[in-house]
């Protein structure tokens, strides 16, 4: 793990000498006490080869040190959410052994800032946690999604009845499963990334791999939801098992993003994204805007990381395939 000071100029590692697995699958930092910080062991985006963690790990000062909090046979976690005003309170989406099942698997979360764990949600001992996201309008409400997936040293297997869609509404206490509710592809579902919008209330956003799957949107809190991007109609979404994704949420002010990265098959579908410069051989520059841009030719062999924007009634929701190194 790697920490700057100064807005990206200058980073230094904080994890050597504390971390016993090298793979980091998702790091959350509490808004209510920057000092505390939780990393999440092992890569969540399932491929050709893949390297295991060892749980969860803690520090309270920033990152100069840490602390193992568990969880280290969950091998793979996806994602990490901190209650915004409770230091302590902690979710962690977990997916599992990569190749075979086993019982450390779902949705684990902490009151006590790690030292104990609650299993509050376990679909099957196949099917893992991969993503959580909090509503930031009531921190109470929660989403989650399950995937059953599992890779041998020739294949991967991605989807299954474990495959899903969560809410809870009382901070995890309780979970009502929503994959199969109006609007949201039938059938056979693999890995489903979901992010809740931090400005209007009930209003979520899912990105499902599935035969009919894309982008679908939600004003209810998940009770029905409508598809804002076909998966089957552009390139705009690669295939998920390919690197993995995320769904991130942006302004409109927040005008450009830089990735670092090595290639990518599929980087953009023209006219969601203008591509106005190349800062280095693996830099991209993107502005969010609404004007009409191509990817060159060239910049699919600089990126390892793909940038998709979706633009609709004046926000960005921003779609990363691959890894911010």
């Amino acid at each position: 793990m790697w920490k700057t000071s100064d807005g990206g100029t200058y980073w230094e590692n904080i994890s050597d000498g504390f971390f016993g697995t090298a793979a980091v699958g998702a790091i959350a930092v509490a808004e209510s006490d920057p000092n505390v910080v939780y990393a999440g062991m092992g890569e969540a985006c399932i491929r050709i080869d893949v390297s295991h963690g060892d749980g969860v790990y803690k520090s309270t000062d920033g990152g100069r040190t840490w602390r193992n909090m568990g969880l280290k046979d969950t091998r793979h976690i996806g994602r990490v959410r901190v209650h915004p005003k409770d230091p302590d309170l902690v979710y962690v989406a977990a997916l599992g052994h990569a190749f075979g099942p086993n019982p450390e698997r779902g949705v684990f979360r902490s009151k006590d800032g790690g030292e104990t764990w609650e299993h509050v949600l376990f679909k099957s001992d196949s099917a893992g946690a991969v993503d959580i996201s909090m509503d930031a309008t009531n921190p109470r409400v929660l989403y989650a999604t399950t995937w059953e997936v599992e890779r041998d040293f020739w294949d991967i297997r991605s989807g299954g009845a474990g495959s899903g869609l969560h809410r809870s509404d009382d901070g995890g206490d309780t979970w009502t499963e929503i994959t199969d509710n109006p609007g949201l592809p039938k059938g056979l579902k693999g890995r489903i990334g979901v992010a809740a919008s931090p400005a209007r209330p009930g209003r979520v956003w899912a990105l499902v791999e599935a035969e009919d799957g894309g982008v679908f949107r939600s004003d209810d809190a998940g009770l029905t939801w409508t598809e804002k991007l076909d998966a089957s109609a552009s390139d705009a979404i690669p295939h998920p098992r390919i690197e993995g994704y995320t769904l991130l949420y942006c302004r409109l002010s927040d005008l450009l993003i830089r990735c670092l990265g090595r290639y990518t098959d599929t980087l953009i579908r023209p006219g969601l994204l203008h591509i106005h410069s190349v800062l280095q051989v693996s830099c991209v520059c993107v502005s969010l805007t609404h004007q009409l841009g191509v990817c060159p030719n060239e910049l699919r062999q600089r990126t390892h990381v793909a940038i998709q924007a979706l633009i609709a009634e004046g926000q960005v929701f921003v779609y990363v395939q691959g890894y911010l190194l």
